[in-house]
């Protein structure tokens, strides 16, 4: 038996056990918690309707916070964010990676 965020699960494989496990990172944000012009709100669960894929479509976010501000910048007016990853398609790349669904 497994005991994961306090639910409990039999026996699973090894795709399953990468459904339940979730992949957090960085997301950086202007001073009003928007990116590309979506409006993110802290706590809340964004879903991402259609196709994903890297730059144009999706929510962005990198693995390294060191990485995000090679997107933003360490200016003051900018916001960051550690952010959990709960989407079934995440693409990855070397410097971002891009989901349909994620938490922050």
């Amino acid at each position: 038996m497994v005991i994961l965020y306090g639910q409990k699960y039999g026996v699973i494989s090894n795709k399953q056990f990468k459904k339940i496990i979730m992949k957090i990172g960085f997301k950086g944000f202007d001073e009003n918690l928007k990116c590309r012009g979506y409006q993110y709100n802290e706590g809340e669960v964004h879903v991402f309707d259609g196709d994903i894929s890297m730059c144009p479509r999706g929510f962005h976010y990198c693995e390294k916070l060191s990485q995000v501000f090679d997107f933003y910048g360490r200016l003051p007016k900018h916001k960051f964010a550690v952010i959990a990853d709960l989407g079934d398609k995440t693409k990855i790349s070397t410097d971002k990676c891009v989901t349909e669904k994620m938490k922050n």
